[in-house]
C-alpha cells in the first residue's frame, strides 16, 4: 500500500508536533507500506495567515490563524496538486484539518487527531478572547474536515465524543486509537525493573514532559510533588521541555529545558 502522509509540517523532522509526527511517519513504513510525506508544504500561505494575526490583532480583532477558510483553501490547492504526482492509494491526515477542509481528491482520507477544534478553543489560553468571525471560521473548517474524512481516528474517547457529539458524525465513522511513545526504542521490561530496585525506598520520582508549562498543566504536577512531600514522601519532580514560572523550582525540582531528540545524547536523558 503506498500512503500519502499529509500535513504541512515535515513529518521526517523530528522535532515536528514534539515528535509525533516523526515517529507516526515511522511506524507507517514499518507496518503498512511506502509513506510519501507531502510536507513541509504550503508555508508562505501559513506564515501570510500569522501576519494577518498580528495585524489584526494591533485593533483588538483575534484570530485563529491556522483555521480559516482562506488558508485551507490555499493548502487545499497545494496538496491537490502534490497528491496528482504521488501515485497514493490512501491519505493519511494527522492533526490536518485545516489541511483537508477543501481537499478535493477521490482517495479515501484517515483523519487522526487528540482534539476537535471545539474542545480547543476551551482549552488554549491563546483562543480565548477570539472574534466572532474567527470563531465561525475554525468551526467551519473543522466541520468540513470532520465531514470530508472518511475516517475520523482520535487518541482519547473525549475527543472521539467530543466529535460524535459537537459535529454530528456516525459513531461508525470514529474510533479510538491510542498514541505511542515518542521514542526510538522502548526500554526492556528488566531494565525498568532494575532501575526500580535500585530506587530508594520511599523514593517518588514524577517526570513532567511539556514545552508549555501553564497549558499543560504543570502547577498540577508541583502541587502533586508538594502533596505528596506533605504527606512525608520523598518526592521529586523532573521536569522536560519548558521552564517552570520564578519561584516554583526549589531543591526538590530539577529542570531540563529542552532535549533536542535529533542529538543522540540528549535524547539518550529522555530515553
Amino acid at each position: 500500500m503506498k500512503i500519502a502522509f499529509l500535513n504541512h509540517n515535515d513529518p521526517l523532522n523530528v522535532r515536528s508536533w514534539s515528535g509525533t509526527l516523526f515517529y507516526m511517519f515511522q511506524a507507517l513504513a514499518r507496518h503498512c507500506g511506502e509513506v510519501v510525506p507531502l510536507g513541509p508544504a504550503g508555508q508562505k500561505a501559513y506564515t501570510a495567515s500569522k501576519i494577518a494575526r498580528r495585524a489584526l490583532s494591533a485593533f483588538g480583532f483575534r484570530i485563529d490563524p491556522e483555521h480559516t477558510t482562506l488558508l485551507a483553501r490555499a493548502w487545499a490547492r497545494t496538496f491537490q496538486q502534490k497528491l496528482k504526482h504521488a501515485g497514493c492509494e490512501v491519505i493519511y491526515a494527522p492533526v490536518a484539518s485545516t489541511e483537508i477542509a477543501f481537499l478535493e481528491t477521490d482517495l479515501p482520507i484517515v483523519y487522526y487527531s487528540d482534539i476537535t477544534a471545539e474542545l480547543f478553543l476551551n482549552y488554549s489560553e491563546s483562543l480565548m478572547g477570539l472574534s466572532a468571525w474567527s470563531l465561525k471560521q475554525t468551526r467551519e473548517v473543522e466541520g468540513r474536515a470532520l465531514q470530508r474524512a472518511d475516517k475520523a481516528v482520535f487518541s482519547s474517547q473525549w475527543a472521539a465524543d467530543s466529535a460524535i457529539r459537537l459535529y454530528a458524525l456516525p459513531e461508525g465513522k470514529v474510533s479510538v486509537v491510542l498514541m505511542g511513545a515518542n521514542l526510538e526504542s522502548a526500554p526492556a521490561r528488566d531494565d525498568i525493573l532494575a532501575a526500580r530496585n535500585r530506587t530508594r525506598s520511599g523514593e517518588w520520582r514524577l517526570l513532567f514532559i511539556a514545552v508549555d508549562w501553564e497549558r499543560k498543566g504543570g502547577d498540577i504536577a508541583l502541587e502533586a510533588m508538594r502533596v505528596l512531600r506533605a504527606r512525608g514522601i520523598n518526592a521529586h519532580l523532573t521536569v522536560v521541555g519548558c521552564e517552570p514560572p520564578p519561584g516554583a523550582c526549589g531543591p526538590h525540582v530539577r529542570v531540563i529545558p529542552l532535549l533536542d531528540k535529533r542529538v543522540p545524547e540528549q535524547r539518550r536523558q529522555l530515553e
